[in-house]
């Protein structure tokens, strides 16, 4: 694929992007929106270094500073891919949500992440089910597809909930505590 077909792809996804995100994305009690380094908090920093948290994550071998959250937030600048925040009625941050688009298969794949505090309370299942039905699928994705540990068994619940079907197993993919871990890899077909 030529370099400037490249660059178009990914041109015409960043302002399908920009074009949804232009208006308010209200889903139920949440809204969904563009992160801005302006969110990066003292509670978001807790939430990203709470290694019991985030033990099923990556995120868990990471020590996360102002500088490295400003540092990933800058990995999206003139990217196809998006980094959401999640937010409850009292315009407080309650989680974020990543997309990292491939511009020319139309897959989206997606995480989340949730305020440790208020896990529990519905937040995750309703950004989430609006990520994969709603936004996703109004910027162009023909698939969806997320992947977790085999022992996170509140992320399989909430892949189950939205409609996702098991694709794949990777075995032994993940290396942590000493121990290795399936990753289940969960996907869903948006219909046009």
């Amino acid at each position: 694929m030529s370099k400037s077909r490249h660059d178009f792809n990914e041109v015409e996804q960043i302002n399908r992007n920009q074009s949804f995100f232009a208006s308010l994305k209200k889903f139920e009690d949440i809204s969904i929106e563009l992160f801005f380094e302006s969110d990066i908090s003292y509670e978001y920093l807790v939430w990203l270094n709470n290694s019991n948290y985030m033990q099923y994550s990556d995120q868990q071998l990471k020590v996360h500073t102002l500088d490295t959250s400003r540092d990933y937030l800058k990995s999206f600048t003139d990217s196809p891919n998006l980094f959401l925040k999640v937010l409850n009625n009292s315009r407080v941050m309650v989680g974020t949500l990543t997309v990292y688009i491939d511009v020319f298969s139309d897959i989206h794949n997606c995480g989340i992440l949730i305020d440790s505090n208020l896990v529990g309370r519905g937040y995750g299942k309703r950004a989430w089910t609006a990520l994969t039905h709603q936004v996703c699928p109004s910027l162009g994705a023909r698939k969806i597809l997320a992947g977790t540990l085999e022992s996170n068994y509140a992320m399989i619940k909430l892949f189950d909930a939205s409609d996702m079907s098991l694709e794949t197993r990777l075995r032994n993919e993940k290396h942590y505590g000493g121990k290795t871990h399936n990753v289940l890899i969960y996907s869903r077909l948006c219909l046009p």
